[in-house]
């Protein structure tokens, strides 16, 4: 469902005919066409995509021990094609991802965008320094999920996506974390690290992290199971009672029956700052900011 919402003094006709034009366009194309249509109409707009429900407002409460709301944000792919893109299929990526984006909204945070398959792409996770869009997508919310496959090759991570738009993959060179708003991000593809080798988790991630508080991931390769179909639900229900968000990622992902080994590396100024986040931070932490990456402290399970 697509809505747009414009105040102008436009022939209404006129306004019409273009959008009935853009709506025959894939569901986040045309979100996309329709506010650059109107904003080059001089109209005022407010957008709204959504591919399930997934912006209807909740207004369940919180669960005692977390104070603040924060907006989540998945995408994820199950199914590639046979072009330039071309990837294995997999078959729990939206498993996982909506499990823990219809759990967060159950405990009433804010659910912003749900982008699966062809609708997940990566200029969503690209800086616009880079060209990308990722200001008004995983950057636009404070906990972002992503799943997919992934691969670590020159210290640097990648994602990859059934899409290409613009490109098949994006990588952690591109990245820029934590610019706008977004304060967690969990990576559930392979290959986030490939080791616990501080000089390899500092190269692929001390420099896309600039105000991201902490990055959940997998160390090398990360199952496509049903056995751990239930991720993303049981994760999203441990920090929505208040656990701490890296201890709780590293013990759900780990997985010694898929051979899954987690990690949860956090961001600071200070040494001490970084072990804290790692040790301690929880949903609350939204606005305890971090101003500059100086300092990496994780924890993994392997």
């Amino acid at each position: 469902m697509i809505e747009l919402h414009c105040i102008a003094g436009h022939d209404d006709l006129a306004v019409a005919e273009i959008l009935q034009e853009l709506l025959a366009k894939s569901i986040k194309e045309a979100q996309a066409d329709l506010v650059a249509t109107a904003r080059a109409l001089g109209l005022e707009c407010q957008s709204r995509a959504s591919v399930t429900d997934s912006n209807a407002h909740n207004t369940q409460g919180l669960r005692m021990g977390i104070k603040v709301r924060v907006r989540v944000g998945v995408e994820w792919i199950n199914n590639f094609h046979s072009d330039a893109c071309q990837q294995a299929d997999l078959s729990y990526c939206d498993n996982q991802a909506e499990g823990f984006f219809n759990t967060m909204g159950d405990n009433g945070h804010t659910k912003v965008f749900d982008w699966g398959n062809d609708n997940a792409w990566e200029t969503d996770f690209r800086h616009p320094d880079f060209g990308g869009d990722s200001l008004n997508w995983s950057d636009d919310v404070h906990f972002c999920l992503v799943n997919d496959h992934g691969g670590n090759w020159d210290n640097t991570a990648n994602f990859a996506f059934s899409k290409a738009h613009d490109n098949c993959m994006v990588s952690t060179t591109q990245m820029r974390l934590g610019r706008k708003n977004l304060k967690w991000i969990a990576a559930l593809g392979c290959d986030a690290v490939l080791n616990t080798n501080a000089d390899h988790i500092v190269a692929v991630w001390g420099g896309p992290m600039q105000g991201v508080h902490i990055v959940c991931g997998f160390i090398g390769t990360a199952a496509d199971s049903w056995w751990s179909a239930d991720l993303g639900e049981d994760f999203a229900d441990d920090i929505c009672d208040g656990d701490s968000i890296a201890g709780s990622w590293v013990s759900r992902a780990y997985s010694w029956w898929t051979g899954d080994d987690s990690i949860a590396i956090a961001a600071s100024e200070t040494q001490d700052d970084a072990v804290r986040r790692r040790d301690h931070e929880t949903l609350d932490w939204r606005d305890n900011n971090v101003g500059a990456t100086r300092w990496l402290a994780w924890k993994y399970r392997t």
